[in-house]
This record gives structure tokens, C-alpha cells and sequence, in this order.
């Protein structure tokens, strides 16, 4: 008897969350994407392995530091920084990684291609030694792209990223991240639906946000790429170099974020954000970023 009830009691649960799983997905659905309005122009250069496509902003202010945008994983230029891009007042150029965005990649991702864009897109926008600010694995392309060309960059911002991606928790994380993160799994399908509950002002633009992710085969190579990323047996020669350490951060742990700056004996600036800091906590980026290259902190 107890059996029976207790699985008709899990069978009962399992149908309830399977139609509150189909009522969230119709709602998904549905939401119109919308992109939000961007200053600049999208650039696409070709490329032996495909192209390289970046957003180029002429600056605000001619005094103002020119600055280089890269993203993180599963992102692109725009939908990583549509909400910093307004804060920064120098030119900037904001990269698609390959396979992201509008870059084409014919061929495997990996950071040695990741800097090659990095380099290509500074080198066609003519900027002189701007800032290059990476987050997440926007971190390792930077910190590849400034260690190939040190001499082309005036400073290094990394922002929520780590210079070691191998302990085994992170390892385990990008290895299901792209399965996990799926378009119809369950987590996205409710991650996307309490966003659009809880902010439907801001739903259209994180439905178009969603929308123009790369394609799978992008998100397995580039988690691959970054879960065996480890810097720390490597010889990196770099520009100066600032660490913004986000103080929530529950994908990349603050203690690491701290440690990474240690291996390159970089400056550490700590924001009160998480990981999604250039998305939920932009004025804290931009200030982080003018901070790093005065060399003082945040007040």
C-alpha cells in the first residue's frame, strides 16, 4: 500500500512539474526578441578560418581611452555589452569571438583563433594601444590576444574570470553547460520565464539575447577550451594588468578570481556584483575599468 502511494504520490509531483514545465516553455515561446538599440556599426573581416565581426563606436570624447570589448561564453559582442557600451565615453570596438555573433569559424574554436580575432579587430579599427577589457572567457582570449602583442595594448581589465579553469568543479560545470543550458531544458525554459515575470519591460531584449546564442557545436568547443585553460603553466608576458574581482560571483568563485591575479601579479579592484556584472552592474564595470587605469579603487 505505502509503495503504491508513494508512487502515484511521485508520479502525481513528476506531472505537475512536467505541466508547469510546458506552461513555461508556451510562455518562452512566445515572447517576442527584440534587440535594443546600439551606437556604432558592425565590421566583418575576412579571415582564413572565416571571419571576424566586431561593433566599432567612435568615441565620445577624444581625451577618453580607446577600449576593446570581449565577451564571454555563449555571448556576443552585443549581448554582453549592450548595457556598458552607453558608459564609455573613448571609441570603442566590441569582438564576436569565433563562431559567435557574426564571425564565422571553419574549424575548431580555440583561444589561440579567440586572440587572432581579438588582434585582427584592433589592427582594422586602427586603434593605438587601447585598453582590452575580457570577461569571463572573454579573460583567457585577452589574456592570450595582450600576451601575443603586449606592446599593442596600454592595460589589461579582466572582469570576473580566472586565469585556471581545471579544478575539478568548473571542469564538471563546462562540460555540461552546453547539454544543461540547452534551448528546451527545463533550467533555461524557467530561468527565462521568471526573468520575463519578474522584468517584462526588459523581456524582449533577454529573449533576443537568447536567441542569437551560438550554435551548439560553438558552446561544446569553446567550454572544452576553457575547462582545460590553465595559465599558470605558461610564461604570459603582459601590459599592466588589473583583476576586477566580483565579490557574488557564483560561476567563477571570488577566492579564484584573487588567486588569478596573484599569478600575474596584477592589481585587484573587488565590485559588489556577480558574474553577469557587465549585464547587472554596469556603472560598477565602467568605474572598476576608469579605476584600473589611474591605479586606484573604488570608492
Amino acid at each position: 500500500m505505502r509503495r503504491t502511494f508513494g508512487a502515484a504520490a511521485i508520479a502525481a509531483v513528476a506531472a505537475v512539474a512536467a505541466g508547469r514545465h510546458r506552461h513555461a516553455a508556451r510562455v518562452v515561446a512566445r515572447q517576442p526578441a527584440l534587440a535594443p538599440e546600439l551606437d556604432g556599426t558592425k565590421v566583418v573581416v575576412s579571415v582564413p578560418w572565416g571571419s571576424v565581426s566586431y561593433r566599432h563606436r567612435a568615441a565620445r570624447d577624444a581625451d577618453a581611452p580607446s577600449v576593446v570589448l570581449v565577451h564571454g561564453w555563449g555571448r556576443t559582442a552585443d549581448t554582453a555589452w549592450w548595457r556598458l557600451l552607453p558608459l564609455l565615453e573613448g571609441e570603442v570596438v566590441a569582438v564576436d569571438l569565433p563562431g559567435h555573433g557574426l564571425s564565422e569559424l571553419h574549424g575548431t574554436f580555440s583561444f589561440d583563433r579567440a586572440a587572432e580575432a581579438v588582434l585582427t579587430a584592433v589592427e582594422h579599427a586602427r586603434l593605438e594601444r587601447p585598453v582590452l577589457v575580457g570577461h569571463s572567457m572573454g579573460g583567457p582570449a585577452a589574456l592570450e590576444a595582450a600576451s601575443t602583442r603586449p606592446d599593442a595594448f596600454a592595460h589589461l581589465v579582466a572582469v570576473a574570470t580566472s586565469a585556471f579553469w581545471v579544478r575539478p568543479r568548473t571542469r564538471i560545470m563546462m562540460s555540461a553547460a552546453p547539454f544543461v543550458l540547452g534551448d528546451r531544458s527545463p533550467l533555461v525554459v524557467g530561468t527565462l520565464h521568471r526573468s520575463y515575470r519578474a522584468d517584462p519591460d526588459n523581456a524582449p531584449f533577454v529573449a533576443w539575447s537568447h536567441a542569437v546564442r551560438p550554435r551548439r557545436r560553438i558552446l561544446v568547443e569553446s567550454a572544452w577550451a576553457l575547462r582545460c585553460f590553465d595559465a599558470r603553466s605558461r610564461e604570459f608576458t603582459l601590459p599592466p594588468t588589473t583583476w576586477v574581482v566580483t565579490a557574488r560571483d557564483a560561476v567563477v568563485a571570488p577566492r579564484f578570481q584573487r588567486a588569478s591575479a596573484g599569478v600575474f601579479g596584477a592589481a585587484v579592484i573587488e565590485i559588489d556584483a556577480d558574474h553577469s556584472a557587465p549585464l547587472s552592474a554596469p556603472a560598477l564595470v565602467a568605474g572598476a575599468i576608469e579605476a584600473a587605469l589611474v591605479g586606484g579603487r573604488i570608492p
